[in-house]
């Protein structure tokens, strides 16, 4: 349908939704045309052509609560944000981060989850009880240049600390790098809580989740830029799942851990910017203390 009908149609659903909620306005409205990524990662995975996992979960009860009839449209995750600024999709169904580009290419729901970098060590290590004691040891982290940048805000904590930053060694996949700390090549691991969290290792004990040693990040779903319709029915929607508690248990149940403190709004705070006092691993500026 053209964007023009949808728009009428789904003004129509949010004036009865004031007042009669969601679910009760749903036979007001149309189709919602959602872009999907057909990539694989802990948020979900296009089995069959249809998404599965946490995010997959969230858009069938998305599509069940508000009685839309959603056509996915399955992409590469790279076309997720080019689906919505050219009106061929409404709605991105996937936990992407926010991002500076994010935010101003479309309109983004209330968070997800969070995904700021943990870090992993051996249940039970006893020489590893705090930040402090990362100091000089050899890590694990996944491969890519925006790993290796987020690691300055580790260096800077621990160089507040009067400690080093340790060798870092790049892996191409969790399950590599968890294959080296287990055999204790490795001191322990640097990566999304997302990612820690969900790992059948982290699950079953082997390994615990230390503390964070980045500023929060956070993920989310988008909405076409300006298209007020359907970004409201999509905040409505998770609105109610984090009331009602379901998002938190999708979260346990898919992510490995619930994040009960989401805020409602992510206001990005860039800390490389200008400061005396470089880290010495990716030497760029800030004055923002990522503390």
């Amino acid at each position: 349908m053209t964007r023009h009908s949808l728009t009428q149609l789904l003004l129509s659903g949010i004036a009865v939704a004031a007042t009669l909620g969601v679910a009760q306005a749903a036979e007001t409205v149309d189709t919602l045309t959602v872009a999907v990524p057909n990539g694989s990662t802990v948020f979900g995975t296009v089995q069959d052509g249809k998404l599965t996992g946490f995010d997959g979960v969230l858009l069938d009860k998305f599509e069940a609560s508000t009685g839309l009839k959603i056509q996915a449209v399955i992409v590469p995750p790279a076309s997720l944000l080019e689906m919505l600024k050219s009106g061929r999709a409404d709605i991105a169904a996937s936990s992407m981060q926010v991002t500076a580009s994010l935010q101003s290419a479309a309109d983004v729901s209330l968070p997800t989850a969070e995904i700021t970098d943990y870090v992993l060590i051996r249940t039970g290590d006893p020489d590893i009880h705090r930040l402090a004691d990362l100091s000089d040891r050899e890590f694990g982290k996944m491969a890519g240049p925006g790993a290796l940048l987020e690691l300055t805000e580790l260096e800077h904590r621990l160089g507040k600390l009067g400690g080093t930053l340790g060798t870092p060694h790049d892996y191409p996949s969790e399950v590599a790098a968890e294959t080296d700390l287990a055999a204790g090549r490795i001191a322990y691991i640097v990566n999304h809580v997302v990612d820690l969290a969900a790992s059948p290792a982290t699950r079953d004990g082997r390994f615990e989740i230390l503390q964070p040693v980045g500023h929060r990040v956070y993920t989310a779903w988008a909405t076409v830029k300006g298209n007020e319709s359907a970004k409201n029915l999509l905040q409505r929607f998770m609105a109610s799942e984090r009331q009602n508690g379901d998002l938190g248990a999708l979260q346990k149940q898919w992510l490995g851990r619930s994040f009960d403190d989401l805020p409602n709004s992510v206001t990005l705070k860039d800390w490389w910017v200008a400061r005396e006092d470089r880290p010495a691993l990716v030497p760029i500026p800030s004055v923002k203390d990522p503390d």
